[in-house]
């Protein structure tokens, strides 16, 4: 016989078929309710933690993700009240149902919102770029990235499009490249970098988008401003996250002569 994996609308009809048959219990519950059967659904960095009520009478607790597949599903133990589930790097964020069989079911909204907070050039942060990037630094960039949600997520794809010295598109059409420094072992380029709910990380390129020396915008006599825009992919949809900034370029009679500066992101 083929074992069929429960989906949200069986697991839910299961549970809410058994809960008719219970006077006075309700199909969906709130944390903390009179007879909610959970005092608490949390997302702990790439976990859904689930803490149960002590008097709780739940045989089996479900975590059903917003397509209706079962992602998780653990026998409660007499006693338990803590119960974890592996939410991984590439989930689909939305709502997703907790259901306790068969005394009821809650709900908690997972979604990553990452978003590019500060883009700075080398040569005007010295003091903030790791020395292991070497003598490069004045054309290399820093971006300062913050997940605003709960939800985990990993970026990589460092990208510098527009009206840079130097665009970086190509990383784009690389699969072994992300752009960014590996700052854990100091040297080479991280696979990718894992941002967990509330997390602010600064990255550093490995790529030189403020080299004079790449194909884009060389320095002019007089000073001009212009804009480009920073992007990263990350691990939920294959959606990726951007933000446009203003660049300032002083006057300068060589290509490579004038300074650069950055300003945004330009909302």
């Amino acid at each position: 016989m083929t074992e069929h994996t429960p989906t949200r609308r069986t697991v839910l009809g299961t549970a809410a078929g058994t809960l008719t048959a219970l006077a006075g219990c309700t199909s969906s519950t709130q944390p903390g309710s009179s007879g909610d059967p959970f005092q608490d659904v949390a997302v702990n960095e790439a976990t859904v933690v689930v803490s149960l009520a002590p008097e709780n009478q739940a045989e089996r607790v479900n975590l059903i993700d917003p397509k209706g597949e079962r992602v998780g599903s653990s026998k409660v133990v007499s006693g338990e009240t803590r119960l974890e589930f592996d939410l991984g790097m590439t989930y689909t964020p939305g709502e997703f149902d907790v259901v306790a069989e068969p005394t009821g079911e809650t709900s908690i909204e997972i979604q990553p919102d990452v978003e590019i907070q500060e883009v700075g050039v080398g040569a005007n942060h010295l003091d903030r770029i790791p020395d292991a990037l070497g003598s490069m630094k004045e054309e290399e960039a820093l971006v300062v990235v913050e997940n605003k949600g709960n939800g985990p997520v990993s970026i990589r794809d460092l990208i510098f499009s527009g009206d840079v010295p130097n665009p970086t598109d190509s990383i784009r059409d690389s699969e072994n490249r992300s752009g960014i420094f590996d700052t854990q072992d100091e040297k080479g380029e991280a696979s990718d970098i894992t941002l967990f709910g509330g997390d602010q990380e600064t990255l550093f390129s490995t790529t030189i988008p403020f080299s004079f020396e790449g194909s884009g915008r060389d320095c002019e006599p007089t000073p001009y401003s212009a804009e480009f825009t920073t992007s990263l992919a990350t691990s939920i949809d294959g959606k990726s996250v951007e933000s446009e900034f203003k660049i300032r370029y002083s006057g300068a009679q060589e290509y490579d002569g004038c300074s650069v500066t950055v300003e945004g992101p330009i909302k």
